[in-house]
């Protein structure tokens, strides 16, 4: 059996389901030695967080550095849209806060 991608909308059902505002999914397929990892977040604070979350699993799990910096893309949208607005979202709190634990998010 081909291995399929955890898609974003089941996370979002997930914390929908479970009332939950954070949501990190991690799955392995066997057959192919293959790990996902998917997240969600409520507001784009949690969305950040989670993401942070996630990176701290794939730097925990061995993945190269490079693929454990991912930013939420509703992050990146809106510092598209605004990027005088992205530098007073809670990213600089967030990225100390979690710099503690040996996690780096974009």
């Amino acid at each position: 059996m081909n291995c399929k991608r955890v898609p974003f909308s089941e996370a979002k059902r997930l914390s929908a389901q479970y009332g939950l505002n954070q949501v990190i999914v991690v799955a392995w397929d066997k057959a192919n030695n293959r790990t996902h990892i998917v997240t969600y977040g409520k507001s784009l604070t949690d969305c950040e967080q989670a993401a942070a979350g996630g990176n701290f699993v794939k730097n925990a799990l061995g993945w190269p550095d490079e693929l454990c910096h991912s930013e939420p893309a509703r992050m990146r949208r809106k510092r598209a849209e605004s990027p005088a607005k992205a530098h007073n979202t809670p990213s600089g709190e967030i990225r100390a806060k979690y710099s503690e634990y040996g996690v780096g998010i974009l």
